[in-house]
């Protein structure tokens, strides 16, 4: 198995959350405060998340994941698939949307991703490789034709919010929980509560910057734990614009540098589709339970065989912490931790949800073995 894609590095807490549209149910009460801010509904609060607008800001984020993972390699420093167990460091800097940088700051090494316009560059201190990626011209009029289409629709923040809760099924518990201070800032707390028995997901709580909007932290709590599998969040916090120099990236001496040209890419599109005619790169399901399935990771038989040039040693160590499963799919290996589940079949497909075992097993003995994977 694969580390995630660089489209993942923050992905857990924000799939977690974001999984709600699936369905929520808005508790008709708003809690009380200790903290002196106004009293808002869950209805006001994912108002005010909407209507955030903050373009630029830097700060310092704490990234704690216990997620019950094996000891993995390559943990000891600033690598960006650190970021699923143990305690990470980052920085964080924006100015709009054409400028962003995110360094992950290990003992004594670095890694760095830096957005400048139409630039993208990649470094990391232990590997002394920089990556020097070229956007396509068009993407930025790709977004700003997007935008305007969505902008037809004239909905105010109240309206598209209502318009969103009438589409949805009442699958989650929403509610507003105790306001706390994020890097010292007073915010509201949006507690999230799936009701779906098959999620491993037990809360999740969005604390919600109560002057601008801002999600400044995301706690992703399993079902029946009261420790956090998944806490990030800032530590320090400034909304002033960055200085430009900050987005200025030069590789330092020494370095490898290799440059790629990024293609323009079709506008994505998700699918949902039932489990009896879910190809490869889909998800079944939805909501909380939403299971994505997919070819993109090399066959069981090729990363079990450890004379393989395809088996890293992250790949090697996940393998050797999954067990041996059997169901209509026929036999795979199911890698279950706090908060993710994943199973890979031994014709190559992989199914990941953050439900419990035995939901995983039941959706891919579901899903047809027809769904041949891409090699």
């Amino acid at each position: 198995m694969r580390p995630l894609s660089r489209h993942a590095r923050w992905a857990v807490p924000v799939v977690a959350a974001g999984v709600v549209v699936g369905g929520v149910q808005l508790s008709a009460w708003a809690s009380s405060t200790s903290s002196g801010l106004p009293t808002l509904t869950a209805s006001e609060l994912l108002v005010k998340a909407q209507q955030a607008k903050v373009d630029a800001l830097s700060g310092t984020v704490r990234s704690t994941a216990k997620l019950g993972l094996p000891a993995l390699p390559g943990q000891g420093g600033a690598d960006w698939s650190s970021l699923v167990a143990g305690t990470q460091t980052l920085r964080v800097f924006a100015d709009g949307p054409e400028r962003q940088r995110v360094d992950l700051l290990g003992s004594l090494t670095q890694a760095s991703i830096v957005h400048d316009e139409r630039t993208v560059w990649t470094w990391a201190s232990q590997t002394r490789e920089v990556t020097k990626a070229t956007l396509p011209t068009t993407a930025g009029a790709a977004q700003k034709s997007s935008g305007s289409a969505a902008s037809s629709t004239p909905l105010t923040p109240q309206e598209a919010a209502d318009q969103a809760l009438q589409a949805i099924t009442p699958t989650t518990d929403v509610s507003v929980g105790r306001s706390a201070k994020v890097a010292g800032r007073p915010a509201y707390d949006l507690r999230l509560v799936p009701r779906e028995s098959a999620s491993l997901v037990g809360s999740v709580d969005l604390y919600v910057d109560a002057a601008t909007g801002l999600a400044l932290r995301t706690v992703v709590t399993p079902r029946g734990s009261t420790e956090p599998a998944v806490d990030i969040g800032f530590t320090s916090l400034s909304l002033h614009a960055p200085a430009a120099s900050t987005f200025r990236f030069t590789p330092p001496p020494g370095s490898t540098v290799r440059t790629v040209t990024v293609p323009q890419r079709s506008a994505d599109r998700q699918q949902q589709v039932r489990p009896t005619d879910a190809p490869t790169g889909t998800t079944v399901g939805q909501g909380w339970t939403t299971v994505l399935v997919t070819s993109a990771l090399p066959a069981a038989s090729a990363v079990q065989d450890s004379a393989s040039g395809d088996a890293t040693g992250l790949s090697r160590a996940l393998l050797a912490a999954a067990r041996t499963v059997h169901g209509d799919f026929g036999t795979g290996k199911l890698l279950s931790t706090r908060l993710v589940s994943v199973l890979q079949t031994e014709d190559g497909r992989v199914f990941v949800g953050a439900v419990t075992p035995a939901e995983l097993i039941r959706v891919a003995g579901a899903t047809p073995t027809s769904a041949t994977p891409v090699r």
